[in-house]
């Protein structure tokens, strides 16, 4: 009697438990996922995007990710301006100061890869013919008028760099041929005596010296330290209207960023394999045998815009007469590092 009673009251909230659980699982599986459009350069400095996509950390942040390739971060300035992307890597420009003083409220917001000591992986290379002569900067000076390059005219970091090295050469830069030759193409520069020495970023570096092309004469960490290689920007949209989405993808972003940190600088030859592949995949470095002997990039491992490189570089862009309006730009309202300092906290300390 006692049974009868009580199955159907023990029933009632059993059932309505049941109901309710299919239900959740239900809304959770058609939870909306939000689109992100990004905008990359393919380099292995995006490595915190590919790993993310990869290892599904944003799918984790119900992210779905838009990826689109430009040949440079300036050329996304305007697009992330009229909110056409939501996220754009690359590396400052004069160009992305102006637009700010202009009034355009993007916000640098991470870190997207620092020539960390160790990490620098843009290099100064000397054409073989003169390695026996120039050895250390200060013998730029034995050069009447040294041919050199920068891999773009208009407020280019990299001109912004050549500029500290010839300062330490003491050597004027109207003493010096300055030619316009992009990154890929210095090897071929040096090969055929059309340059004396040149900047070129990683893997060429690598396979110059080891092909005999030309000699390392130093790597930019050895003289600008923990100089910006990259950053990501936010559009003004994407924080205003969509902040929980941006604290979503950066949390998936500094995630992959520690992942790719454990595969370089740990010791587990399977996890740095696996990155490698991935990046080998998604980034213009399709040789994974590369990824063994050539530098890649450092990272803030809280993922933290380096201020105090960033106002450096800004004032090399005013020095160089890059800047319209200097007085309207204050380099610390151009960062926001709120998003990564909520990824931080998320995911808690890093460690090693």
């Amino acid at each position: 009697m006692l049974n009868k009673l009580f199955k159907p009251i023990m029933a009632g909230p059993l059932l309505i438990s049941i109901i309710f659980l299919i239900a959740s699982k239900d809304s959770m599986g058609a939870e909306k996922i939000e689109k992100v459009i990004i905008g990359t350069v393919a380099a292995v400095s995006d490595a915190g995007i590919y790993v993310g996509i990869a290892k599904g950390f944003f799918k984790e942040q119900g992210l779905e990710l838009e990826p689109g390739v430009f040949d440079s971060g300036s050329n996304q300035v305007a697009l992330l301006a009229a909110g056409k992307l939501d996220v754009a890597g690359g590396t400052p420009a004069a160009g992305t100061f102006n637009a700010f003083a202009q009034g355009v409220n993007i916000r640098i917001v991470a870190d997207k890869g620092t020539h960390t000591p160790g990490h620098g992986y843009i290099a100064f290379l000397v054409r073989k013919e003169l390695s026996s002569q120039i050895k250390k900067v200060e013998d730029l000076k034995k050069l009447e008028k040294p041919r050199m390059s920068i891999n773009a005219t208009g407020g280019s970091g990299q001109e912004a760099q050549l500029r500290t090295l010839l300062k330490i050469a003491g050597v004027d830069i109207k003493n010096v041929e300055v030619k316009v030759v992009p990154y890929p193409q210095v090897p071929a520069a040096l090969a055929s005596n059309g340059l004396d020495v040149a900047p070129t970023i990683e893997p060429y570096a690598t396979k110059v010296i080891e092909q005999g092309i030309g000699t390392k004469l130093i790597w930019i960490d050895e003289f600008r330290p923990n100089d910006i290689g990259g950053v990501l920007m936010y559009s003004e949209q994407f924080i205003k209207e969509r902040p929980q989405a941006a604290k979503n993808f950066m949390v998936a972003y500094l995630k992959g960023v520690r992942y790719y940190l454990d595969a370089f600088e740990g010791k587990n030859p399977a996890l740095k394999s696996e990155v490698i592949n991935i990046l080998a995949q998604n980034t213009t470095v399709k040789e994974p045998d590369l990824y063994q002997r050539m530098r890649v990039p450092g990272y803030d491992t809280n993922g933290r815009v380096n201020v105090t490189s960033l106002k450096r570089m800004y004032a090399d862009f005013v020095d160089i007469g890059y800047i319209q309006n200097p007085e309207k730009v204050k380099v610390e309202s151009l960062v926001d590092n709120s998003f990564v300092d909520f990824a931080a906290q998320k995911l808690g300390p890093y460690k090693k």
